[in-house]
């Protein structure tokens, strides 16, 4: 117990961070899971990303997924 409270609540902690950390993979596996079942491969094709800041009308994409999301769907061949 740290300060009093239950170890659990920080192991809930680390699992929100590591799907925070990881959620761009799965958008990118979805991608290409959409795609497959649309009989296309993902190598080759043209994807357009929109919505990669964080938030509305900010330039900002520390906190964003999209970074991730666009270096995985490169890294399958997509253009």
């Amino acid at each position: 117990h740290i300060l009093g409270f239950n170890d659990d609540i920080f192991k809930i902690t680390t699992t929100v961070i590591d799907i925070n950390d990881t959620r761009g993979l799965h958008v990118a596996a979805l991608t290409r899971d959409a795609l497959r079942n649309m009989g296309r491969q993902i190598a080759g094709v043209p994807l357009l990303l929109c919505g990669a800041s964080y938030r509305q009308d900010v330039a900002d994409t520390r906190y964003s997924g999209s970074e991730i999301v666009v270096r995985k769907l490169t890294e399958m061949g997509a253009e």
